[in-house]
């Protein structure tokens, strides 16, 4: 079923957030608010810090943003380049892991996040409850998508994740976990064009602008 991702708290529901990790959630939220690379307004976008602190405040959806880095690591960066959120520079495909995690993340937004690092989506993984949804945004192709599918496969995410990305990246996805659920990010400047288009291609989940 195509599921629309909504920003608008429909309705109010408790969530309890103590599962084990290997507790299989079978009610997820249908409804609620989704924390935008966190909780961006008063911690470092994309960190662990964000993450946590919106699952704090009992947001129903998380959504990040997942990047390669030069030796093909899976981290969590919005932009192209370390520039704006960290205290380095350049793009990070030119970056290897090893000098990501050398990167303070947090001082840009506040002096008390000084030395919050990029995580790795596995990292980031680690952190999230089990019954929250997880809207992974792939900044990236087919490689990116087959990666991500697999790590989040490998981790026991796939029921609680989909992944927003074109065709490219979704078919990576697809080959490597036939199940993982999309979210069709080719939008079309007719809204109604990209709903069919979204329909047809069988695509999960919808996000409208």
């Amino acid at each position: 079923m195509l599921r629309i991702i909504s920003l608008i708290v429909v309705s109010i529901f408790a969530l309890t957030f103590n599962c084990s990790q290997n507790e299989k959630i079978t009610h997820l939220p249908s409804r609620g608010i989704c924390a935008h690379r966190g909780a961006m307004q008063t911690h470092p976008e994309n960190t662990l810090a964000a993450f946590e602190e919106a699952v704090r405040l009992g947001a129903h959806m998380i959504e990040l943003d997942v990047r390669l880095t030069k030796d093909e690591q899976l981290v969590i960066l919005h932009d192209e380049t370390v520039d704006r959120t960290t205290d380095g520079s350049g793009k990070i495909s030119t970056l290897t892991l090893a000098e990501v995690k050398k990167l303070d993340a947090g001082s840009w937004k506040s002096e008390e996040f000084k030395g919050e690092r990029i995580p790795t989506l596995a990292e980031a993984l680690a952190v999230m409850p089990r019954n929250i949804r997880l809207n992974i945004h792939l900044k990236g192709g087919e490689d990116l998508g087959r990666r991500v599918a697999e790590t989040v496969a490998a981790n026991n995410r796939i029921e609680q994740s989909f992944l927003a990305c074109g065709y490219s990246a979704a078919a990576g996805a697809k080959s490597a976990a036939p199940s993982v659920k999309i979210c069709n990010m080719e939008r079309q400047s007719e809204t109604s064009a990209y709903v069919q288009q979204t329909i047809e291609r069988g695509s999960e989940f919808i996000q409208l602008l």
